[in-house]
């Protein structure tokens, strides 16, 4: 805390408060300063949430755009794919909109019908996982277990695409993928070997992502 009051010139102080009606009376302006500072950033974070949905849609419409100049199955053509399958996804995701969800996910398939494990392993990889997220998503929203299978397998071929020594932590980030749907279909199943199935997984995963690396990470996968 210390540290941010410093970052942000704000001095320390005292603030003495009126126990009744009357006014409050500053020391030394900590209280004025550090709610300037607050509100400030609460208004920036409230107004780039506000016009996400609006550049998702503009993001969404230059890709499309873009395709119309692009050859069909050409590797440009598939990195537009996978692009705009990201924006979809996260569009979709946000609105709760299975159609968009639907939308992204045949538009990571579009992107997997031209990119080639042998020739860009990392890029497919990438984009398989980017498959799986979609249709864990669509899974949880749904009955049965169709779209999660799916996921599971997404994830798989995501996972033993990647290199663990080339690539520990986007290596472990499938495994944690995959551990969370393996979790889901436990749920949906009640099959015990699930559950292990997923345990394993995200012990995996973990033994990459480590705390004193990638915090965020190891707090997600403890959970």
């Amino acid at each position: 805390m210390a540290a941010w009051m410093k970052q942000h010139g704000v001095l320390r102080g005292e603030r003495v408060t009126d126990v009744g009606s009357g006014p409050r009376v500053h020391v030394t302006g900590l209280s004025d300063q550090l709610h300037d500072v607050f509100v400030t950033r609460s208004k920036r974070i409230h107004e780039s949430r506000h016009r996400l949905p609006e550049k998702l849609l503009q993001a969404i419409a230059t890709f499309g755009e873009a395709e119309k100049f692009t050859e069909q199955g050409s590797k440009r053509w598939a990195v537009i794919r996978n692009d705009l399958g990201t924006a979809l996804q996260t569009l979709g995701s946000r609105e709760g909109d299975d159609a968009t969800l639907r939308e992204a996910a045949a538009a990571f398939e579009d992107a997997l019908s031209v990119t080639s494990f042998e020739t860009s392993p990392v890029e497919w990889a990438g984009t398989q996982g980017n498959l799986g997220v979609v249709l864990m998503r669509l899974g949880m929203r749904e009955q049965g277990t169709e779209n999660l299978e799916a996921a599971r397998e997404a994830f798989e071929a995501s996972r033993d695409a990647l290199q663990r020594d080339d690539a520990p932590l986007d290596w472990a980030r499938a495994q944690g993928n995959l551990g969370n749907v393996l979790h889901i279909l436990g749920d949906r199943s009640g099959e015990a070997s699930l559950y292990q199935l997923a345990v394993d997984a995200h012990r995996a995963s973990l033994e990459e992502l480590r705390r004193e690396i990638v915090p965020l990470d190891w707090a997600t996968a403890q959970n």
